[in-house]
């Protein structure tokens, strides 16, 4: 049904409606090289290599999964997330376990293992989610 790109390190997966249309979506945590695809923002200079975390959202149409919402390189990488109703309005919502990055080797990034993790929640709002609350 759905092989992720052979350049990508997936670390994470939920099933699980997470912008609350009533249908499961598949959202990934994974690793890979840039923001933008082969297409930049004008705003963008120089190449787009770095190494970071994302955040990707799938929806299942006709027979096959579409990327419906991919996130440009996380600000905080993920560590662990789940889809919940964390606040009880019957809503469901994105929570994360955030850490830092530790550079390895030039654009090359990954989760410090040393640095303390923060809990954040985030709400789907037509395109893109936006943070709840967290630390």
């Amino acid at each position: 049904l759905w092989r992720s790109d052979r350049d990508w390190r997936v670390d994470g997966f939920t099933l699980g409606d997470i912008d609350n249309d009533g249908a499961e979506e598949l959202t990934v945590s994974l690793w890979k090289t840039g923001s933008f695809g082969t297409l930049k923002p004008f705003w963008h200079e120089g190449e787009d290599v770095s190494y970071k975390n994302h955040l990707f959202v799938f929806r299942l149409r006709e027979d096959a999964l579409r990327p419906a919402w991919c996130s440009s390189d996380l600000p905080r990488p993920i560590v662990t997330f789940s889809i919940m109703d964390a606040d009880g309005d019957g809503l469901n919502e994105l929570v994360t376990e955030e850490g830092a990055y530790r550079r390895v080797a030039g654009e090359r990034y990954e989760v410090d293992t040393n640095k303390p993790t923060g809990m954040a929640v985030w709400q789907w709002e037509e395109w893109g989610f936006y943070r709840e609350e967290g630390e």
